[in-house]
């Protein structure tokens, strides 16, 4: 019997920030593969990226390297540029007290295969990524009324 899907997440992981920053020297690799044994191989998936920070230190943007690959090879690699606070310092996600969370799809339609991994890399100076608490993915089942946009086509269609 399958587990109970909140959201249609099926995995969910987090690495610690230390409190002095990000060094960008520090590659955090995730492995999102499916809990639930009884996946279907034509499942397609969105990976959603997370960041938890305190707003007390007035988080800068934070840029990152994300690289995906698997047992065949590089699927794909792009750098992000995510406002956790615009002006006037208002933070961006939910939260309470000095917690925030920010989540936005990074992205959509992915078919899962042997070996798949995602790495992320801090292209910030560490002192500019003070505050970030976690960092994390999450992997959901795609359904077909989902019409969410990932984070690089919301910043394509903000240029246009």
């Amino acid at each position: 019997m399958g587990c109970r899907r909140v959201n249609n997440v099926v995995w969910s992981k987090y690495a610690p920030i230390p409190a002095e920053g990000w060094d960008p020297v520090n590659v955090i690799p995730f492995f999102p593969w499916p809990e639930d044994s009884l996946n279907n191989p034509s499942d397609r998936y969105s990976l959603l990226l997370s960041v938890r920070f305190s707003i007390l230190s007035n988080p800068a943007p934070l840029h990152l390297a994300i690289h995906q690959e698997d047992d065949e090879g590089t699927v794909k690699s792009d750098t992000l540029s995510i406002k956790l606070s615009p002006p006037p310092d208002t933070p961006i996600g939910k939260g309470s007290y000095v917690v925030y969370e920010s989540v936005d799809t990074i992205d959509t339609g992915i078919a899962l295969r042997p070996g798949y991994c995602v790495e992320l890399q801090s292209l910030s100076v560490p002192e500019n990524t003070r505050g970030i608490m976690d960092i994390g993915l999450i992997l959901s089942v795609e359904t077909n009324n989902d019409n969410s946009q990932t984070l690089f086509k919301k910043i394509q269609n903000l240029r246009l």
